[in-house]
């Protein structure tokens, strides 16, 4: 039979040894150090980075004019790594911005992009990817495609 631990008594006990109590006291160092490492999380920054610069490469590339105008910002998982979203800016001239002709042009080249997203990384899946796209008179304008 389990006795019952007194919580004054295993507090007073845990002060004799140390000056202050803190959060990880009585915890198994490797289960408290599990729960703050996220190994997850640098996975996926690792991905978006692999992700941004091979994207970055490929908008240079591409033949569309509209795309030559573009520049990626920001990759970031949205909401885990099997959709990134790409944050697009337009540096183009501000009259020849168009969000619809910009963004069917992102969209046509999807198929693209995510082939050399596959080239770059070595995952079972390429993720979806999803544009937002910034310009000169939207300046938060989201738009979204999963392929």
């Amino acid at each position: 039979m389990k006795r019952k631990t007194n919580t004054k008594n295993l507090r007073a006990a845990m002060l004799e040894c140390c000056g202050e109590i803190r959060d990880d006291d009585g915890i198994d160092p490797r289960e408290y150090l599990k729960t703050r490492r996220k190994k997850g999380d640098r996975k996926t920054k690792q991905l978006c980075q692999q992700v941004m610069r091979t994207l970055s490469l490929a908008l240079t590339d591409c033949e569309h004019d509209l795309l030559q105008n573009l520049s990626l910002v920001q990759v970031v998982p949205a909401p885990d790594s099997s959709c990134l979203m790409l944050i697009v800016q337009f540096d183009g001239p501000n009259d020849e911005f168009d969000h619809g002709a910009c963004l069917s042009a992102l969209q046509s080249q999807t198929v693209r992009l995510q082939f050399e997203i596959s080239r770059a990384i070595h995952r079972k899946r390429v993720p979806n990817l999803t544009f937002s796209l910034s310009g000169p008179t939207a300046d938060s304008t989201e738009a979204s495609h999963e392929s």
